[in-house]
C-alpha cells in the first residue's frame, strides 16, 4: 500500500506507543505457546486443512485454472478515508483471477474510470486506459489490494502450500465452535518476512468460516479478521458471497466492519481463455519473483 494508514491500526499504535519498526504483531494461538509444536498438533493441523481445501473444491478449481466475477468493495468511515486502496469507497469491479497464482485483473463498471482496469502479472503492476492500451506501471495499491484479495479468495488452496502448520485447539464464538489451524512459513516465531495466518474451520462440514491474520506488507503491528458467508457452490468450486473484514474475530454480524466484498452469484464462471492476464508474454506466468506466504 501507500502511506495510508489502516484506523484499527492507528489504534493500536496510539494505545502500545509502537512504531513502525517495532511492535511486530504475533497471533499465534496460545495453545501453540510452547515452540515447536508437536508432531501431532502439525500433523493434525494439515489433515484439518487437506478437509478444507476438498470442501471448498480445490481440484475443480485448479482445474478450472480461471475464475471471474463481478463484485462490490464497500468501505466505510475512517477505514475509507484512510486506508482505502481504490479510487472511491465503492469499487464495482469485474475481477479475473487466474488460479493458483497471482495473476489478477479488476476492471472498474462505473466511474470515471469506467472501463479501465488494474492488473498484476508476474508480480508487476499495469493500468489499463480509457483507449484499451495497457501500460506497465508501479501501482503499489494495485499490487497490495489485487494480491491481497487473491490470496484471500483462494486460502484453502494457498493453506495446503505452507511450510509450518500447526493445530491449535478449538474455540466457541458466539456460541459455535470453530478447528484453529496457525499457518506461517519459516519460523513459528513472528518475524516480518512472512505473514501469520489463523483459520477458523468449522469441524462439521471443513469449510473456512474466519480468517484472522497479519498484514506485514501494510505494517508490522496490523491485523485483520476476514469473516466469510453466503457459501454457493458453482462447477465444484463454493465460494462465499460476502467477506466482511474488521478487526474482531466475534464481530460476526458487521457492525465494526472496514470493508465488505460482495461477490454476484450470476456473474460467477469459471475457466475460459487465460490470455486474459498475459500484457507481456516475455513474463514468467509463474508465481516466480513473490516471497512464499507474503
Amino acid at each position: 500500500m501507500t502511506t495510508k494508514l489502516n484506523p484499527v491500526s492507528i489504534a493500536l499504535l496510539l494505545a502500545l506507543g509502537c512504531s513502525a519498526a517495532g511492535c511486530l504483531a504475533n497471533i499465534r494461538p496460545d495453545s501453540l505457546a510452547d515452540l515447536p509444536p508437536s508432531a501431532d498438533a502439525e500433523s493434525r493441523g494439515r489433515a484439518i486443512l487437506d478437509r478444507s481445501a476438498e470442501a471448498y473444491g480445490a481440484t475443480a478449481a485448479m482445474k478450472a485454472g480461471r475464475i471471474e466475477f463481478e463484485m462490490t468493495d464497500q468501505w466505510r468511515g475512517m477505514a475509507a478515508m484512510m486506508a482505502n486502496p481504490w479510487p472511491s469507497k465503492q469499487a464495482n469491479l469485474q475481477m479475473n483471477y487466474r488460479i493458483g497464482s497471482f495473476d489478477a485483473r479488476a476492471t472498474f463498471l462505473d466511474g470515471k474510470r469506467e472501463g479501465q482496469a488494474w492488473g498484476l502479472q508476474s508480480w508487476k503492476t499495469y493500468e489499463i486506459g480509457a483507449d484499451g492500451t495497457a501500460e506497465f506501471k508501479k501501482n503499489k495499491d494495485a499490487e497490495f489490494i489485487l494480491a491481497a484479495l487473491h490470496y484471500q479468495f483462494e486460502f484453502p488452496i494457498r493453506a495446503r502450500e505452507a511450510e509450518l502448520v500447526a493445530y491449535g485447539g478449538q474455540e466457541t464464538i458466539n456460541g459455535k465452535t470453530y478447528d484453529l489451524v496457525f499457518v506461517t512459513w519459516s519460523s513459528y516465531a513472528p518475524h516480518i518476512e512472512h505473514d501469520q495466518y489463523v483459520a477458523y474451520i468449522n469441524p462439521e462440514n471443513g469449510r473456512l468460516e474466519k480468517l484472522a491474520h497479519t498484514i506485514r506488507a501494510f505494517a508490522r503491528f496490523a491485523t485483520s479478521v476476514v469473516h466469510f458467508s453466503d457459501f454457493q457452490t458453482f462447477d465444484g468450486v463454493t465460494i462465499p458471497m460476502t467477506s466482511t473484514i474488521n478487526g474482531a474475530v466475534d464481530d460476526e454480524d458487521g457492525e465494526g466492519y472496514m470493508h465488505r466484498v460482495t461477490i454476484k452469484p450470476e456473474t460467477v464462471r469459471l475457466g475460459g481463455d487465460p490470455s486474459v492476464f498475459v500484457v507481456d508474454p516475455t513474463l514468467s506466468t509463474s508465481r516466480a519473483g513473490k516471497p512464499a506466504g507474503a
